[in-house]
């Protein structure tokens, strides 16, 4: 085959190519606007305590209990509502996860 024969060949078809590209990019963007918007973010939050306590026991105790307790401020109810306020739809204390 001649390289004009597929020059014909491609023309006869192009229609058919382009049909698909914009059928295609049409059904992409209908199927990703019907699909929730979800934001997800993570943060790392380093917690010690005082220098001046020698214990290194009771230092890691007490590191260990004031990360629990910033857990819990993060899961209450004033941080979530003003959360929600902020990002302008509902966040519950169970889509906030604490590791």
């Amino acid at each position: 085959m001649e390289i004009r024969q597929y020059l014909l060949l491609f023309k006869r078809w192009a229609w058919l190519l382009i049909l698909g590209a914009v059928l295609g990019g049409a059904a992409a963007y209908g199927l990703s606007s019907m699909q929730p918007v979800v934001y997800q973010t993570s943060t790392r939050v380093m917690v010690s305590s005082s220098p001046e306590i020698q214990n290194q026991s009771y230092n890691y105790y007490l590191d260990s209990q004031l990360v629990k307790t910033y857990a819990q401020i993060i899961n209450s109810e004033p941080i979530m509502k003003k959360l929600s306020e902020r990002l302008g739809y509902p966040v519950y204390g169970g889509q906030v996860k604490s590791r």
